[in-house]
This record gives structure tokens, sequence and C-alpha cells, in this order.
């Protein structure tokens, strides 16, 4: 990896650990974004399309998106798919008026 990109990893994580508003992080190299619904927590990662978790706590989700992605790709070599390269190098917030 590239100190540039680990270097946009670290500064991710270690911003998002002051984050109340949402979390991203990276997990094995892959971006793994969090979604707090109204019942309960999702996680996808957008550079392993069908790899998902969904749970009832935060830490929950967290431990279930990395048995997600084991599995996911422990499936694709079995199957001999290549196993793709991790794209995703940030995630952000956008500022946007959900109001008229």
């Amino acid at each position: 990896m590239s100190s540039n990109l680990a270097s946009m990893r670290a500064h991710i994580v270690a911003t998002l650990r002051i984050s109340t508003v949402g979390v991203v992080i990276a997990v094995d190299g892959y971006l793994v974004i969090y979604e707090k619904g109204p019942t309960s927590w999702g996680a996808y990662v957008p550079d392993l399309p069908g790899c998902v978790a969904a749970g009832e706590t935060q830490e929950e989700v967290r431990e279930l998106i990395k048995g997600a992605i084991d599995l996911h790709l422990r499936g694709m070599r079995e199957d001999g798919d290549p196993i793709p390269e991790p794209t995703a190098v940030a995630a952000g917030f956008v500022e946007a008026t959900r109001h008229r």
C-alpha cells in the first residue's frame, strides 16, 4: 500500500474515532460504511457488492461485517473469482439542505 493511501486511511480512522454523526472505517483494506437505521445498524462494503451485515448495535454490526468480509472473500476464492483490490480510499460527509 502506498504511504499516501495508508496516510489517508489512518486519517479517516482517526477522524472517525471522534465523530458522533457517522462511522466509516477500513477493515483489512476495504472501506466499510456503517449506517444507523430507525431500529438497527447496517454495514456494507462498496468494493464487495453484496457484502452486507445488519445488527441491533453498532458493536454487533462491526463484528458481523468482519465475518461477512471473510465469508465473501472465501466464497470468491472457492468459486475461482478474482479478489478485487480495494478502490475506495476515503468517504466523507457533504452538507446538504434536507428541508425546503
